[in-house]
């Protein structure tokens, strides 16, 4: 019996290797989706800045442009309207 009781425990530890391996796999392809998802949003986030950038570097050619404006913004940031 010895013999049979050794080949049982080797095909046991070969099914949970499998098991293992087939686990590990849907973790990679997890953390693969996971990880496009971030570069994703990375990019998104990117483009907002980017926008983001463009519009305040307009606002601030505007405002440089005429300085004797009453209705620009002071450099603290409050309006400083005459009228």
């Amino acid at each position: 019996m010895g013999p049979i009781i050794g080949i049982r425990a080797m095909g046991t530890n070969k099914e949970r290797i499998e098991s293992l391996e087939a686990g590990l796999g849907g973790l990679q392809n997890s953390f693969s989706r996971m990880a496009v998802g971030v570069t994703d949003k990375l990019h998104h986030i990117e483009d907002v800045l980017s926008k983001l950038s463009e519009v305040l570097l307009s606002n601030q050619t505007v405002s440089a442009s005429n300085p004797f404006d009453p209705t620009t913004s002071s450099p603290n940031g409050r309006s400083h309207s005459i009228r």
